[in-house]
């Protein structure tokens, strides 16, 4: 046998090897290099070639060193990359849960797509972290309603247009007769429609009377956050002083039905502020512009 034939099998033995393991192939590649430099530094010490025995003596080191990170590298979990957000950690959690696994990925999956919209981050934060803890996915299911919930508000904080389910969700309890349904100890009274809230009166005078400061700033959380006010004017009597601001909202003539704008434009309705010399005891917003 030649030696064109034994290169040709040698090749052809190295490329099966290559395609068989990649990184056993590399390995045995730069062993090979290094096995050459190790020969020619043999070669070169005994005719007493110092400079040439020093740079094949170099060669030979760096390339068994580069052999050993490449063997060493190549070992299964070594070349793995630590997870560098909660997405990945997130995916490895999913894999670790019990039966349900299928719906574990889907409110993963929901999780993510909220994640991306900035007021939903809170509530996905927490959503993932019930399905890394609670392998049988009942916290979870528990989160992901509430999540739901909160993504059908138009309001900041639960207000007009929102849903009972909303305000149980932000006040607590909800305690109901034949007209209304109140709560946070009757300090928010509700009358809806469709589960949809288009009276609400906020009794501040259960708690505390409030200044119209902050009067405002109970209103701004429970108004649908594209509100725009029209306008205000001032009604007074013996009795109290009524302070009406006229709004606009899209989001509001999205979810309470036509009929109950009366005398008004779908989206309008009024905020009302009574007040005495004690400060501002009520506030009630309705749809509609007639306080």
């Amino acid at each position: 046998m030649n030696k064109k034939k034994i290169l040709i099998a040698c090749a052809l033995m190295y490329a099966s090897i290559l395609i068989i393991d990649f990184w056993l192939g590399l390995v045995i590649l730069v062993s090979v290099v290094a096995t050459f430099c190790a020969f020619r530094m043999y070669v070169h010490n005994k005719a007493g070639n110092k400079k040439h025995f020093i740079t094949y003596m170099i060669l030979t080191v760096n390339m068994f060193i580069v052999a050993i990170a490449i063997f060493l590298g190549s070992i299964p979990g070594n070349n793995q990359a630590t997870p560098t957000d909660n997405t990945n950690n997130n995916k490895v959690e999913v894999a670790k849960l019990g039966d349900d696994k299928e719906e574990a990925l889907r409110l993963f999956n929901l999780a993510k797509k909220y994640s991306e919209e900035k007021e939903y981050k809170l509530a996905s934060a927490k959503l993932y972290q019930a399905i890394e803890l609670d392998p049988d996915l009942s916290k979870a299911m528990e989160l992901k309603e509430q999540v739901d919930i909160e993504k059908s508000m138009i309001t900041r904080n639960g207000g007009l247009g929102d849903s009972l389910d909303v305000f149980e969700l932000k006040y607590g309890p909800e305690h109901q007769d034949e007209l209304f349904s109140s709560f946070n100890d009757d300090e928010i009274v509700t009358r809806t429609v469709d589960n949809r809230v288009f009276n609400l009166t906020l009794a501040f005078e259960q708690s505390y009377i409030r200044t119209e400061n902050e009067s405002m700033n109970e209103i701004l959380k429970v108004i649908p956050t594209d509100a725009v006010k029209i306008k205000q004017y001032i009604l007074e009597d013996d009795f109290y002083k009524r302070k009406i601001m006229v709004y606009k909202s899209n989001k509001l003539a999205e979810v309470i039905p036509k009929g109950l704008f009366i005398g008004s434009s779908p989206g309008v309705f009024t905020v009302t502020l009574k007040s005495d010399d004690r400060g501002v005891f009520a506030a009630v917003l309705g749809t509609g512009e007639n306080p």
